[in-house]
């Protein structure tokens, strides 16, 4: 039927009809849009809040995978919930899919993991451009990891001076990482002007009280063996614990150090090795150094096991500890777990003694003043030596006041040998109590 045909009255109704029809299909349809833009919001709600299975499907969603959901899951994976069991290895695919997604956080967290081998196979020199990756894009977290890549010449070249230039900025964007690493390196006077102990422990305070772990382990370290003024070992001791039961494996590596040693706590040597171990079975380098020197000394009763001591330094000295490295010069020097080996050593410590190792550069000190290598170098190495007591390093004050009780490479001065040896006596090393006995008072 022609529409001229059809009369007025019905042609009206048939357009208000098909007007409905219209509406109503307009309306099925933003309503649909509706439910689903809420059912979205809510899971994103659920996944904010902490809910693995609403990050997750979020994360794998086909059409439009979200990475900041990515990043969450991998968290929950990294750091544990009370729902998820703490796995390393199942975090790092989703720290990889958010870097993917341009979530930074993520490619700083990636590049971490890659940098210490924590649930993936270690890759410093991928590490370190995922680090780059997150750095450029002003994700400080990621700059300071690729500082502390920089400070130890791991999978870039080493540039002391651009490592703390990382840091700083990352600290002053109020990254509590980068405050820490800053203050490590104003404790060991590098690549800063000055060592400066005050400036250290202001940035491990501040970093500490917004629980950063790392920073309360370094504030612990310097009220353990920092200025005799600020010395409190139980106090240091309170701060490792807390760090340690954090599951900071610096704090875990400092506790079991003074727990194996007795220090500002009564001594436990089982407790103290299997807190060493355990973090050096999760890839903490100065944990595996510190294992190393327990087991080398027998110190627990065992027979020491100079081999296993030497493949723990150079394990830890191959994952970028320079006293794990100082470790394994002084084991070829002294042809100790394996064939003696002087150039070689001579060699290996001076490297670690340029990448900061007080350690090391006490054993170059000593090599010099002995003349291994087949040349005395006594004045540079008893310089060396009390360079090294200056700056608070015991073992180099012990070195120290032996070189000036003989006169070997100083004026002799056996009052300031017993002064040093007193100070290092009153701190806890106990050869310096024995040598300070036998040491005439005139």
């Amino acid at each position: 039927m022609r529409s001229d045909m059809i009369p007025p009255t019905r042609r009206r109704n048939l357009l208000i009809v098909a007007g409905i029809v219209v509406l109503a299909g307009a309306g099925i349809y933003f309503g649909q849009q509706y439910k689903k833009k809420h059912d979205h919001e809510a899971v994103v709600a659920q996944c904010t809040s902490g809910v693995a299975t609403a990050c997750s499907k979020l994360c794998n969603d086909p059409k439009s995978p979200s990475p900041s959901a990515c990043l969450k899951l991998g968290i929950m994976y990294g750091e544990g919930t009370d729902a998820i069991t703490e796995d390393a290895a199942k975090a790092v695919p989703f720290y990889s899919r958010a870097c993917e997604g341009n979530e930074l956080e993520g490619c700083a967290r990636l590049g971490r993991a890659l940098l210490n081998g924590t649930g993936i196979e270690r890759d410093e020199a991928h590490a370190v451009k995922v680090l780059q990756k997150a750095c450029d894009g002003q994700n400080q977290l990621g700059c300071v990891g690729l500082g502390f890549a920089k400070m130890r010449g791991r999978g870039i070249d080493k540039d002391v001076d651009g490592a703390v230039k990382l840091f700083r900025t990352a600290c002053d964007a109020k990254q509590q990482r980068g405050c820490a690493e800053l203050g490590v390196a104003y404790w060991n006077g590098i690549g800063v002007d000055k060592k400066d102990e005050e400036k250290a422990e202001e940035l491990f305070k501040t970093a500490c009280e917004a629980k950063e772990q790392r920073a309360c382990a370094g504030l612990g370290v310097l009220r353990l063996s920092g200025p005799k003024d600020k010395r409190d070992p139980k106090k240091a001791v309170e701060l490792f614990k807390g760090a340690c039961d954090d599951e900071s494996p610096a704090g875990c590596t400092q506790l079991g150090t003074v727990e194996v040693e007795g220090v500002g706590v009564e001594k436990d040597v089982k407790a103290g090795v299997k807190r060493l171990k355990e973090a050096c079975e999760a890839e903490h380098p100065p944990a595996c150094t510190g294992l190393a020197t327990v087991v080398e000394s027998g110190v627990t009763g065992d027979k020491p096991d100079f081999d296993r001591a030497l493949s723990l330094y150079r394990q830890a000295c191959a994952w970028g500890d320079p006293n794990a490295c100082a470790g394994e010069a002084a084991a070829m020097l002294d042809g100790r777990g394996t064939k003696r080996d002087v150039e070689g050593g001579l060699k290996k410590v001076d490297g670690a003694c340029k990448q900061g190792s007080a350690q090391a550069c006490s054993i170059l000190g000593t090599a010099l003043i002995m003349g291994l290598g087949g040349k005395k170098e006594i004045e540079r190495g008893a310089q060396m030596l009390g360079q090294l007591c200056q700056v608070g390093d015991p073992g180099s004050c012990l070195k120290y006041a032996a070189a000036l009780a003989e006169g070997r490479g100083v004026k002799k001065d056996i009052p300031k040998a017993r002064e040093l040896l007193d100070n290092i006596c009153k701190a806890g090393v106990t050869p310096g109590c024995e040598i300070l006995k036998r040491l005439p008072k005139g």
